[in-house]
């Protein structure tokens, strides 16, 4: 009697740990991608830097020595080269090297993931709330339109008589009043998470009104 009840919970905490993960995952994979590519770059840049000095260096040297100098002259630029070339190789990182690098990456990113999980796209409380204000209105049976429902409605009751029959908070921010109202809106502040959360039970408290006067309906179309 309660399955559409269950169902919808379900379907609901799928809907929000999908969308978790899936933003988790995607924070995890560009900064992996961001501290890759920083890396080939800087790498790149270097090489580069290093090539440029070897053939600044040669050219220089083919100024400077006389070009009749014959075989020694040649022997002794090859030299040179391959000198420059060694060093160059010495400066490159090594197969450890680049694999501790990797991990290193990895254990970043992944740490990034795991904490943008944990604490940045993390669901609002109210966000919950307003997964449970549609259950009342769910086919069949319902646990909270019948334990959750009447306690509401009495602080309900009880915070409009406070207020003199108004809510205490108004429906939505600045952003979402008409035209007409622009120089009243400028002068509205914005909603609070708090708001926000009391609004949402407003309406929680709606579709429980909802539901019980449908089977109210319901009851005195049977008779």
């Amino acid at each position: 009697e309660y399955i559409a009840e269950a169902s919808l919970i379900i379907e609901n905490k799928s809907k929000r740990d999908a969308t978790l993960r899936n933003k988790s995952l995607a924070a995890g994979l560009l900064s992996f991608v961001a501290l890759r590519s920083g890396r080939g770059l800087s790498s790149w840049v270097r090489s580069l830097n290093s090539n440029n000095r070897i053939v600044g260096s040669y050219q220089f040297e083919s100024h400077l020595r006389p070009s009749v100098a014959g075989p020694t002259f040649i022997k002794n630029i090859k030299n040179d080269n391959a000198n420059a070339v060694g060093q160059q190789l010495l400066k490159q990182p090594s197969k450890l090297h680049k694999f501790l690098r990797l991990v290193v990456d990895a254990t970043i990113s992944t740490s990034i993931a795991i904490l943008s999980g944990a604490f940045l796209f993390t669901p609002r409380p109210s966000a919950y709330i307003e997964d449970m204000s549609k259950l009342p209105l769910v086919e069949g049976k319902s646990v909270y339109a019948e334990i959750v429902c009447p306690p509401l409605f009495d602080e309900y009751r009880r915070v409009l008589g406070q207020y003199g029959g108004r809510w205490p908070v108004m429906r939505g921010n600045a952003s979402k009043t008409s035209n007409t109202d622009d120089a009243m809106a400028s002068t509205t502040p914005q909603l609070t998470q708090e708001d926000v959360s009391l609004n949402v039970i407003r309406k929680f408290v709606e579709n429980c009104s909802k539901r019980s006067k449908y089977e109210v309906s319901s009851v005195r179309n049977r008779f």
